[in-house]
């Protein structure tokens, strides 16, 4: 979903397990709000934590990650995270972001980790802070910086890595296909 409109829509006839926000927020520590695209032209639609709650509690099946991946202040961001934290067992927060092919990258190794291979987020973001600076030539200051930071609320992670897509296509009759010298 693109607007805050089409998010609130989607939610009541779909229940993710991942609710992913890239975007910006604004706001400090008392008041942080995510920033949604609004149907009315080109405004943004700021959105406040008890708003956004809201409609995660409003859910049929709660997810089990949120990740928050924005621009912008950080400090409102770890509030807003710990108080998310307690309804879903996982949720990431960016922790200070100044570029947004930073934020993609990050959302990008970070998703793809959890979502593809199977690896708890607590492990991911570990695992993170390596990935960030090698791939982005950024300095080791600044990559300990943009590690995001993780509120959980699990004691076990289960989740089955998928499987690619070479094990899954299979031709009983390769053997016939292969030539001969």
């Amino acid at each position: 979903a693109y607007t805050w409109e089409e998010f609130t829509q989607k939610l009541e006839s779909f229940s993710p397990d991942v609710v992913y926000f890239y975007g910006h927020c604004t706001g400090g520590t008392e008041k942080t709000r995510l920033c949604f695209a609004s149907k009315s032209g080109n405004a943004s639609r700021d959105i406040e934590a008890n708003e956004f709650s809201s409609c995660i509690q409003k859910m049929n099946v709660k997810p089990v990650l949120i990740y928050l991946n924005c621009l912008g202040t950080s400090t409102g961001l770890i509030n807003f995270g710990i108080e998310r934290g307690t309804m879903v067992p996982a949720v990431i927060s960016s922790r200070f972001l100044y570029s947004s092919d930073i934020a993609r990258e990050q959302g990008i190794k970070l998703l793809s980790d959890i979502l593809t291979r199977g690896i708890a987020p607590h492990r991911a973001v570990a695992s993170l802070f390596g990935q960030i600076d090698s791939s982005m030539k950024i300095s080791m200051a600044q990559a300990r910086w943009m590690t995001p930071i993780i509120f959980r609320q699990y004691d076990k992670w289960s989740a089955k890595a998928s499987e690619s897509l070479s094990r899954k296509i299979h031709d009983p009759f390769w053997h016939l296909k292969i030539d001969r010298v």
